[in-house]
């Protein structure tokens, strides 16, 4: 069967029990959803770059990701409109 062209995906990630309990510490239930929804539009955003991608991929997978340089990512994209 078809999917219907509007149907949605679904992204299933492993957290760790810590990782779940804090999230739902800081998270009111049913907002989730709406935060890595907007979580992953910012994601995409600074993914469309190559030069960004390369760079913010880098970044993340070296765990040094502070909000510093996530805004220097944003900033050196703007500069690039």
């Amino acid at each position: 069967m078809a999917l219907h062209p509007d149907t949605r995906k679904r992204l299933n990630v492993d957290i760790s029990e810590k990782q779940d309990k804090l999230l739902s510490k800081y998270i009111p239930w049913g907002l989730k959803n709406a935060i890595f929804s907007i979580l992953i539009d910012d994601l995409l955003s600074l993914l469309e770059d190559e030069e960004t991608r390369t760079l913010f991929i880098s970044i993340i997978l070296s765990k040094r990701a502070k909000d510093p340089y996530l805004s220097t990512l944003r900033e050196v994209k703007e500069q690039r409109k």
